[in-house]
């Protein structure tokens, strides 16, 4: 049966919570302000043509929780930001960015159900984190994403039904063929076979209608286990995998004439905690999402990040990562690989403010003419809990 105060041990009530910083009647508040000043010396993605600037980023992080009641409750997390560039004015942004999680969550119990609406959005302009992108200095995009899930728990098994809508927008004319929306519906079967071990089925289908017809509307199905496990106090493993069939229709100006296809997805992630000081996570993924060029994208994806507090208010942290993606077509039909990392050190200056100092360094190499590069960014950044 669901727990007794309906929150799986997260404690609801209408004490302040040392979470957050602040308390607006019955609303706990966490404000965060910062400040970061970046050297990037390849802001266009190019190989040949290099385009360095300064970058001045002014930040605030602010989350919101309202405990309707004893079990119910409206949570609105957003993180907004503004990047100023000091040589090439071009790339500031177009307005406030706006995090990628950033949401507004409304949880409601009833009996052995709990009913969660999210409405999940942001805009972003850097195009690094794009796989399929080289020799552009921003890609500007906006995604809203509506949700409604209900879960049945039934003791040791727990039934989920989901639906979501994700409207996607490019903010500029040379991006605006990738504007669509994707209605999908995911059905999930937890089962608690252990304290320590849980797992499960997981279905979905996906359809996706674009505005134009350069990129081919498509829809997926995706089925497969999944399955969470705390091998010892230290460390914790989950996993997921399954068959994923793609299709998409043809006729697009893109080119790409994939049809029926059917490959696979999976995940695993291995958490330890080496001591009081040390953790460290080891994740791998392969996922199909849908492409920039081409109908989809066999993306592989290994990662490992570590983080060691050296001293009471130093720490320091790292991140390695290796991509491969594979257009499934289209006029470039592309290969990447991409790999890189980052060495991050941070400072509490103060019990409320903070400074980091992080390195950041990504490289492309493509089977396509002119389309390598590698960035080096340079990030000295200061964060104030108010």
């Amino acid at each position: 049966m669901a727990s007794s105060d309906g929150s799986g041990g997260l404690n609801r009530n209408q004490s302040f919570d040392s979470r957050y910083n602040m308390k607006v009647g019955p609303v706990l508040m966490n404000v965060t302000g910062g400040m970061s000043f970046s050297y990037n010396d390849n802001i266009n993605l190019s190989d040949t043509n290099k385009k360095s600037d300064f970058i001045i980023t002014p930040r605030v992080d602010i989350t919101n929780h309202w405990p309707l009641t004893s079990l119910n409750s409206a949570d609105l997390n957003v993180g907004l930001g503004y990047s100023k560039y000091l040589n090439n004015s071009s790339a500031d942004s177009s307005f406030v960015n706006v995090s990628p999680g950033s949401n507004l969550t409304f949880v409601v119990y009833m009996g052995d159900f709990k009913f969660t609406f999210t409405d999940g959005f942001y805009f972003q302009q850097d195009p690094v984190s794009e796989i399929g992108l080289a020799n552009v200095t921003t890609f500007g995009r906006i995604s809203n994403t509506a949700s409604a899930n209900v879960d049945w728990d039934l003791n040791d098994v727990i039934l989920s039904l989901g639906y979501s809508h994700t409207n996607f927008i490019a903010t500029s004319a040379a991006f605006d063929y990738v504007d669509s929306s994707t209605d999908t519906v995911t059905q999930r079967t937890s089962f608690t076979i252990t304290p320590t071990l849980t797992a499960g089925l997981s279905n979905s289908i996906s359809f996706t209608s674009y505005d134009q017809d350069f990129l081919n509307n498509n829809w997926t199905l995706m089925s497969g286990p999944f399955a969470s496990m705390q091998l010892s106090p230290y460390v914790s493993v989950s996993a997921t995998t399954g068959v994923q069939l793609l299709n998409a229709s043809t006729g697009g100006q893109v080119g790409d004439t994939t049809g029926n296809e059917i490959s696979w997805y999976g995940s695993l992630s291995v958490t330890h905690r080496i001591n009081n000081y040390m953790n460290q996570t080891l994740s791998l993924s392969q996922s199909n999402p849908t492409g920039l060029n081409s109908n989809f994208v066999g993306l592989t994806s290994l990662q490992h990040s570590f983080s060691w507090q050296l001293i009471r208010d130093v720490s320091l942290g790292t991140t390695e990562f290796v991509e491969y993606g594979s257009d499934s077509g289209g006029s470039l039909a592309e290969n990447v690989w991409r790999y890189g990392g980052s060495v991050n050190l941070g400072y509490n200056l103060t019990q409320k403010l903070s400074l980091s100092l992080t390195y950041t360094l990504t490289m492309r190499e493509s089977n396509a003419v002119d389309r390598n590069y590698t960035q080096n960014v340079l990030t000295l950044g200061a964060n104030y809990a108010f």
